[in-house]
């Protein structure tokens, strides 16, 4: 008796369907207190990031994979340290992307902070001064008349 030798089937991935290739399956206990960005290795981003209190995502606070296996192959840093490679740099090199977090607590306050920014700006544009100069009536004045009769 022969047996069969069928290959297992696999799972089509139609072509023009998103991939989910930036995704991480975050132990809850880690992620219910912290918000998460991935971060380019790019100039001096991860220096930044870690000045303003984002921490490294570890290999332990896994509890599945990163990235489609099909798409990124997982985890590919030698470090404990979560990251793919996403693309190239100017130099042609590889670019590798950092899992991060940063409490909820920090989030609050910078996402606070910028709007009071963006809160500024939006009052100075309807008083119309933006930037210190007056924007009012910068192309003179404006009426219309209806051609109805």
């Amino acid at each position: 008796m022969v047996k069969s030798t069928k290959a297992p089937k696999r799972e089509r991935v139609p072509f023009h369907q998103s991939r989910t290739r930036l995704t991480a399956d975050v132990v809850k206990e880690v992620s219910s207190g912290h918000v998460f960005r991935w971060f380019n290795d790019k100039a001096d981003r991860i220096q930044r990031a870690t000045a303003g209190g984002w921490d490294f995502v570890t290999e332990s606070e896994l509890e599945g994979n990163v990235g489609e296996k099909t798409v990124a192959g997982g985890n590919s840093d030698l470090s404990d340290r979560v990251s793919l490679i996403v693309g190239k740099s100017e130099a042609g090199k590889p670019m590798r992307a950092y899992l991060m977090k940063l409490s909820n607590k920090f989030w609050k306050e910078d996402k606070a902070a910028k709007a009071a920014i963006y809160d500024k700006v939006d009052d100075a544009i309807r008083g119309g001064q933006s930037g210190g100069a007056s924007v009012a009536n910068q192309y003179g004045d404006v009426s219309m008349t209806s051609r109805r009769h």
